[in-house]
């Protein structure tokens, strides 16, 4: 199960939606080149709606965004998706845009925070035709997650030929701990070269590689790997940086034999990054589901207001006015059925005996009560175990089930689930540190008890587990011990306490109160009314059913119910 989580932590929050299957998309390069992450979701045979999508590099004049316009006024398109970094012509592109009758909307992110695993700051405009589009739901359709990818998901064991001795090492104080930003990890100088290099660790993002101008160097990406040779750091190679930008290793194997590894790594680090055009990509699908008028409803399905749906609601009301709903009856179920009744024939004698046993056995044959002293001798074989007894009873085995029985009878059933599942992961994470059990010693250090609590806690919070989680997680593991196995861990309470205070809390779900339901019955009742008279379709002396609900009450309104 914690692997499963540990790969559900490195998607987007959404998967590939099924309309982008429709879309026809066609991207732009200011220079020709064979990686398209945009195109790379292309569907054969798709005759939906068309996207035009540019990534660009740095153009503080504008002369790349001039260009792309160019090739717009040759091409028809619903929606225009643009982003590169801070440092291009942004003004220039929407003043173009609104010159051509295109509305504009404006996006500001970290690749990060779209679920690459190299981090960079990006910026995106995107023209559109819909006119009543508040900025803030465009910025909710871009999907953002909250957990930071790391890099060393994807990285494999680290080969002797990736190590890079360096000359000195200093650790890295105070650089920030932006969850969405590489997190550095020390400063070296390798060689007798007097330029600093900066090693990222590899619980964070990792940084998109730098690339020069036409002969220029690529820029190198230096991590920790605590796996490798002393007095080392691993240099990221090519097709790590290809794959940690969403490609596959198949596709830098067949690009590689046609173009060589230094053209091919140049085009992966212009292009986009496949989450990133997915992300976008999903942000312009929704804008034309706006575009043509179709309004979203629960289960992500059309649903459009029509005569009989009105007609629905209001035939509910009236019978909810009137009263013929009721309230829910104690032998009702959920959805309103009636419970049936089973009856247990054998537990019901067994409960009939119990009730009568005390009068059954101070009653002697023909009605007469037994003699006090006859009661008491045979408590007393019953108490010290005499023979005498009938029937071969091992008294101390019921003593011990009853006991067992009433020692985990204080939990309900689905909180015994809840712990069982909770140690059962524990116990996991017990195998893969490599201990010998998953029972804390008692007889150990607290401190390193606490130290293994601890670094369990930090895996879950590592996979963005809630703080419930991780309390419910911490009983579970003093309900395995059978006792307090936190005892003198205030560092772990410190931990939880923490997190508590520091998380967001939900808001309140509020109930739906009379008042509301009778607001809404007044606008149904005014603006319906006129709206429908409006149209001619219905007025106030029509009389009629519509599925089975009559729309005129005694003259006093179509919409009386």
């Amino acid at each position: 199960m914690m692997r499963l989580r540990e790969l559900r932590m490195f998607r987007t929050l959404h998967r590939s939606p099924g309309r982008l299957d429709a879309l026809q998309i066609c991207e732009w390069a200011p220079s020709e080149r064979r990686v398209k992450d945009f195109e790379h979701y292309q569907s054969p045979g798709a005759s939906g709606g068309r996207v035009v999508a540019a990534s660009f590099g740095p153009d503080l004049r504008g002369a790349k965004v001039g260009r792309f316009f160019e090739f717009l006024a040759q091409e028809t398109c619903d929606v225009v998706v643009m982003e590169g970094p801070k440092d291009v012509a942004w003004d220039v592109a929407e003043q173009r845009g609104r010159a051509e009758g295109w509305q504009i909307a404006e996006l500001e992110y970290l690749t990060s925070e779209l679920g690459e695993l190299l981090a960079r700051r990006r910026f995106a405009v995107i023209l559109h035709h819909c006119r009543d589009l508040c900025p803030d739901e465009v910025d909710r359709w871009l999907a953002r997650t909250v957990t930071p990818p790391s890099i060393g998901s994807a990285l494999k064991p680290s080969q002797v030929e990736d190590l890079v001795y360096y000359e000195k090492y200093e650790p890295a104080m105070g650089q920030g701990n932006h969850a969405m930003l590489p997190v550095v990890g020390a400063h070296v100088w390798i060689g007798n070269s007097p330029e600093r290099k900066v090693v990222y660790r590899l619980s964070g993002p990792g940084r998109w590689p730098l690339v020069a101008r036409e002969g220029g160097s690529f820029e190198d990406i230096y991590v920790t790997d605590k796996g490798a040779k002393p007095g080392t750091v691993r240099r990221l190679t090519w097709r790590e940086l290809w794959c940690a930008q969403g490609r596959s290793v198949t596709e830098w194997e067949q690009l590689e034999a046609e173009l060589g590894a230094e053209a091919l790594m140049r085009e992966g680090c212009a292009a986009t990054g496949r989450r990133t055009a997915l992300s976008l990509l999903s942000v312009a699908a929704e804008m034309m589901d706006v575009q043509k008028g179709h309004e979203k409803k629960a289960g992500m399905c059309w649903d459009f207001e029509d005569v009989k749906s009105v007609a629905q609601i209001l035939r509910w009301l009236r019978r909810w006015r009137k009263g013929e709903y009721g309230r829910a009856l104690p032998d009702r179920r959920a959805g309103g059925d009636e419970g049936q009744r089973v009856w247990l024939w054998g537990e019901d004698l067994w409960l009939h005996a119990l009730e009568t046993l005390p009068e059954e056995e101070d009653v002697k044959a023909g009605g007469r009560r037994k003699a006090a002293e006859a009661g008491k001798k045979q408590a007393e074989k019953v108490i010290y175990l005499q023979p005498g007894i009938v029937g071969d009873m091992n008294i101390q085995a019921q003593i011990e089930e009853w006991l067992d029985d009433h020692m985990n009878g204080d939990k309900a059933p689905s909180t015994k689930r809840a712990y069982q599942a909770a140690w059962g992961k524990w116990c996991d994470w017990a195998k893969r540190q490599g201990w010998l059990t998953p029972y804390l010693d008692h007889k150990a250090d607290p401190v390193i008890n606490e130290n293994k609590v601890l670094g369990y806690l930090g895996y879950l919070g590592w996979l963005g587990t809630t703080v419930a989680t991780m309390k419910q997680a911490i009983f579970a593991l003093k309900d395995a011990h059978n006792g307090d196995s936190t005892n003198k861990m205030h560092r772990l309470w410190i931990v939880l306490n923490s997190l508590e205070r520091m998380s967001a809390k939900r808001p309140r779900r509020l109930g739906v109160t009379v008042p509301m339901l009778k607001w809404i019955g007044e606008h149904l009742e005014n603006g319906a009314a006129k709206s429908w008279g409006a149209q001619g379709g219905l007025s106030d002396a029509t009389s009629g059913p519509i599925d089975g609900m009559v729309l005129h009450d005694e003259g006093k309104g179509i919409l009386r119910f």
